[in-house]
Order: structure tokens, then sequence, then C-alpha cells
């Protein structure tokens, strides 16, 4: 039996144990919310548009979060979270399209140390601490790897002074494809959290596969096959006062080609006005840095406003360089999350 299949099977007997009833004497806290997003924006390069590039789109979702507990306290938690969304780029039914974001089924083992089952975020970079899943503003993820999260299992534990997360993950994103022995295998240490000043450091390996969009159905299209990705990369989440400055970067290879990228994003929340959130974020990546062709850099200048507990209002004007297009998107985002 292959590693994938094993990942899946694994998996899909995971997930039906969280959404299946519960043993005697086992207590669920429950929670499902209604998610939905409104995106509409200009681009220079597209026009009228009803989302961003590998980010945000107009969709609408819902999420269920459980925990499972027994006479010794909780022992499991679940999350499921899924949407259908609109792409205004694509034509007719291909604009259309379901997506699995969470996904997973959480055992704790005690001591700290927790097993994953599922789709949820490999263990590099920001994306693990930061879900932008409903967020304007992105982090490296969708350029370095080409997903956010994955199908599989994943580790969580305490190494010292650090907090360890390993996962061995299918290498498909949010589609699990048949075929082409694609795999991922990443592991992160976080320094410990509860501190003003987090850092992370982490290494990540796999037969990827690539050409793919990120959604569920329909199937992404993989014609491009299995890229052989290598990375090393650092993260850094600086607490101070009413900043947060986020970093992240990652060196490695994809193939033969050596690639790299960075971000560094700054918030800013006034002390007076909490409902607000105001981010500038410069993002840049390189896929072949051996040539002069091939990067990509990306501007950005946000804010968020909570209009209620449930409501908020996002705006933002993005500016993407590469050495085939220039482009400027300014977007308005009005999402709703709530029971």
């Amino acid at each position: 039996m292959s590693a994938r299949v094993l990942i899946g099977v694994i998996t899909v007997v995971a997930l039906a144990a969280a959404l299946s009833p519960t043993g005697a004497g086992a207590r669920v806290a429950a929670r499902t919310a209604v998610e939905l997003s409104l995106v509409a924006g200009y681009s220079d390069h597209d026009e009228w548009v009803l989302g961003l590039p590998g980010s945000q789109k107009t969709a609408v979702g819902f999420e269920y979060f459980a925990r499972l507990s027994g006479e010794r306290g909780d022992f499991a938690t679940t999350d499921v979270q899924l949407r259908l969304s609109c792409d205004s780029r694509l034509d007719g039914a291909e604009a259309f399209t379901f997506e699995v974001h969470n996904a997973w089924l959480e055992y704790r083992l005690g001591l700290g140390r927790k097993l994953r089952f599922g789709h949820f975020a490999q263990a590099h970079g920001l994306e693990p601490v930061r879900d932008t899943h409903g967020t304007l503003v992105q982090t490296l993820a969708p350029l370095d790897i080409g997903f956010k999260k994955d199908w599989g299992v994943g580790y969580s534990g305490i190494v010292g002074p650090l907090d360890l997360d390993v996962a061995l993950q299918t290498g498909t994103g949010m589609a699990p494809a048949p075929g082409d022995g694609s795999y991922l295998l990443s592991a992160q240490t976080w320094s410990p959290t509860g501190r003003e000043t987090r850092y992370a450091f982490s290494v990540l390996h796999g037969e990827i596969r690539t050409g793919g969009q990120m959604r569920t159905l329909p199937l992404p299209d993989y014609t491009d096959g299995t890229t052989t990705r290598t990375r090393v990369g650092a993260a850094l989440e600086r607490l101070a006062g009413s900043f947060v400055l986020l970093a992240e970067g990652s060196v490695g290879s994809d193939d033969s080609a050596p690639v790299g990228g960075l971000l560094v994003e700054l918030d800013y929340t006034p002390p007076s006005m909490q409902q607000l959130t105001m981010e500038l974020q410069v993002r840049g990546w390189d896929r072949d840095l051996d040539s002069s062709h091939g990067a990509v850099t990306t501007f950005h200048a946000g804010a968020s406003y909570l209009l209620t507990d449930e409501l908020t209002l996002r705006g933002a004007i993005t500016a993407v360089a590469r050495d085939d297009l220039d482009d400027t998107q300014t977007t308005i985002q009005l999402y709703y999350y709530g029971g």
C-alpha cells in the first residue's frame, strides 16, 4: 500500500469517527457558523472582478467546530469548514467551485502531544498560525507551495522549550488526486506561545502536484504532473503594543531551479478604535533565482473594520509586478461569520 493510499484511508476513518455519534459518557460542545463573503473590485488587467487571484472570492459556506470530552476532560477536537465560491475570471460552470478548507480531527495524547488527521495547514511558514481563509491579505504559502492546506496526518508536541509540528500529506492541496506518487513532508519548530516575540524554523520536501487551482470540485487540472519541491523557511511574529510585525522567508528548489521569497507585514490597531486594523505588506517570490525572469512582487495596503461581532468590512489596494504583468487591484469585502 502506497503512502498516499495509507494517508487517505487513515484520514477517511478519522473524519468518519469525528462526525459519528460519540460513545457512552462522551460529551460534545459544538458550534456551527454560517460564512458569507461578498467581494468586488476593479483590476487594471481583469477589470471588474468578484475576487482576487489565489486569495478571497465571493462565497458562501459554513463551519462546524466541536470539542469532545469525557471524565478526564477534552480528548478530541474537530473542525469542518466548506464553501461554494464564485470566480468571475472563469467562464460558465467553471466559475463556481466547491472548496474544502478545514476538515480535520485532532486527538490529544497528553503532555502537549496531539495527532491530527484530515485537511489542515502544512508545518511551514506563517499559515499554520495566521489562518487567511477569510481575509484579503495572504501569507507566502500560495506562491511558495501552491496551496495553503493539504490532506494528511500530523503530530504536534514539545521538544525542550520549542513547539514542534510535523506533517505527512498528499501534496495535492484541496483535492486529493490519484496517481503520480505525490506527497509532502514538513516540520516546523516555534518558540513557546504566550510571548511577545515568536519565531519559527521549518523544512519541507515533497513531490507536489502542480498546475491545479485551489479548489476541491470540479477536480483541478493536474496535467503539469509533479514538481520536486524542497524548502527551508523561517517565520516571525512580534507584538509591540498596537503593532504586529509578521515576516516569513523561504528558499529552496523546484526540481533543479533555485527559488525563494520573502514577506514582511505590519498591522496597526489604534488604541482608541479597536474595531479597526490597518495592514501594510510586501510579498515577493522568485521561481528561478538564476534567471532574470520569474519574479513577482505584491504590495498590499488594506484595512479591516469590525462593524459588529459578526460582520467585517475590508478594503485593499494591491499592486502586482512581474515580468509579464503589472496590475493594480482595488478590492472591497463584506464578510459575515456567525451562528
